[in-house]
């Protein structure tokens, strides 16, 4: 990953024009919880600074420790170094597995189109054939963001 704007991370974060209040309130239109957002590549915190009035708690994450030193603080605003790709780790058995899989809003649509869900007994018994009852294994779920410019 490539950081370009450490080296001048003050005149970034004084010269970049900000967002316009129509994009945010497009956004928040596709929101139905306002309990927290990840503004993952923040810079030096624009989007954060428009998501903070609507949520109650924002993640703001850059690979530029620069950046973060010269983005606008808020009180709902967490910065922290990290890239734009998060892994989470659980410990889980089988039944765990399953039942996180099945609030993906995917294997939601998947069963709504076809009737049944992909999360099948043929799927289980496969799945079966890796793990054990009662096993508990770490499950690793890489989270990728990426937004693009409007």
């Amino acid at each position: 990953m490539k950081d370009n704007f450490s080296t001048h991370s003050a005149e970034y974060a004084r010269f970049r024009p900000g967002y316009p209040q129509p994009l945010f309130d497009f956004l928040f239109l596709l929101c139905q919880h306002f309990d927290l957002a990840w503004d993952a590549a923040t810079g030096n915190g624009q989007i954060a600074v428009g998501l903070a009035p609507r949520f109650r708690q924002v993640l703001a994450t850059d690979i530029s420790e620069n950046q973060l030193v010269n983005a606008q603080v808020r009180p709902n605003i967490h910065y922290a170094v990290g890239s734009a790709e998060m892994t989470m780790t659980y410990s889980w058995n089988l039944e765990q597995l399953l039942g996180y899989l099945s609030t993906w809003s995917a294997i939601k649509r998947f069963t709504a189109q076809y009737g049944h869900s992909p999360l099948n007994a043929d799927f289980v018994a496969a799945m079966r054939l890796f793990w054990a009852d009662n096993e508990v294994k770490m499950v690793h779920f890489p989270i990728f963001a990426r937004i693009a410019r409007v």
